[in-house]
């Protein structure tokens, strides 16, 4: 796989030894944690129901400054024994094609490697497309995202540099500054994505309802059959919730509107709602919630000893027509 290039006078390795009690040391443990991937997308099912047309998936997720490329997992499942499967994958969506070809009675793993024109530490939405022009139907298909860890990062990037810490010489502030960021940065460990759930909501470029949960009712409604366990990290000492995002991809039929929300079990938290009266699918401004996060003390980190289910809402708030979801993303802000 290839690595971007950088100018070798400005190349910091991240993947050193960092077990030492020297600043150097230090050092080369804040390279390789901000070298480090993070995840994006956690490893979830497709509906079962392809088409020889193009489908879109989105999802959003807090990526990082530092993350150049990123790789793409799709896992390919024969569930019943049928003929050799031909796929059309493009990542991002709009993007390339690669055509996957996957023989009958085996599991096939196919990877693809996206690379990030822009890399920032924003908000980001990653999407890729898939159709099955041939072959038989009868796979169960999952994929998962992750930034690439990094071999190198420059100092304009916030890395280290260790030639300035060497063991008993002078040590200036301007070398020790890096390393203090990093252990003050909240990125480093950030759980990027801690829940992913995306649907179809286009076809060959026009809209679909095919696989979107949908509602006409005023009364809130769980987008999934059921809360999800989510955990969040414990940063401080005596912390027992965080503050999580979420957002939602959704759109009405006509003249409605549409509102979600976000409700916790354990922690009894219930985020602001947000609305859309858009007829084409959109991203639902963000809200935020707070969850249970881990508590250390305990050897399943869990709080009271019960985890937090979170459920993703959604009503038709106003109007006379259907409302939908295609989308729900989760993460750490």
């Amino acid at each position: 796989m290839p690595l971007p290039l950088i100018p070798s006078s400005d190349a910091i390795l991240t993947g050193r030894a960092v077990r030492a009690s020297t600043w150097s040391d230090i050092g080369n443990v804040a390279n390789y944690v901000l070298g480090a991937g993070s995840v994006l997308i956690p490893h979830h099912l497709l509906p079962s129901s392809l088409s020889t047309s193009i489908d879109i998936y989105r999802y959003r997720a807090k990526t990082r400054a530092v993350g150049v490329e990123r790789e793409w997992f799709f896992t390919f499942d024969d569930v019943v024994g049928g003929a050799e499967g031909t796929y059309t994958i493009a990542v991002p969506a709009g993007g390339p094609a690669q055509t996957i070809i996957v023989p009958p009675g085996v599991r096939h793993v196919a990877r693809i490697t996206e690379t990030v024109g822009a890399p920032a530490s924003a908000d980001t939405e990653l999407t890729f497309s898939i159709a099955y022009p041939s072959g038989s139907g009868s796979k169960r298909i999952g994929v998962s995202c992750h930034e690439v860890p990094r071999a190198t990062i420059s100092q304009a990037e916030g890395a280290v540099d260790i030639s300035a810490l060497r063991p008993r010489g002078r040590i200036y502030t301007t070398a020790i500054a890096p390393v203090v960021a990093r252990a003050a940065d909240y990125e480093i460990g950030r759980r990027t994505a801690l829940f992913q759930w995306a649907v179809p909501a286009t076809r060959a470029g026009a809209t679909i309802t095919t696989f979107a949960r949908a509602s006409t009712s005023g009364t809130f409604a769980s987008v999934l059959d059921l809360g999800v366990p989510i955990l969040a990290r414990a940063r401080y000492r005596g912390e027992t919730t965080r503050s999580l995002t979420a957002r939602f991809y959704g759109w009405v039929s006509s003249a409605s509107t549409l509102e979600c929300r976000v409700t916790t079990s354990h922690s009894a938290s219930t985020s602001s709602t947000v609305t859309t009266t858009s007829t084409a699918p959109t991203w639902l401004t963000a809200v935020t919630f707070t969850v249970d996060c881990e508590d250390l003390a305990t050897i399943d980190g869990l709080q009271s000893s019960i985890f937090d289910f979170v459920t993703f809402q959604f009503r038709r708030s106003a109007g006379a027509g259907t409302v939908y979801i295609a989308g729900v993303s989760c993460w750490e802000d």
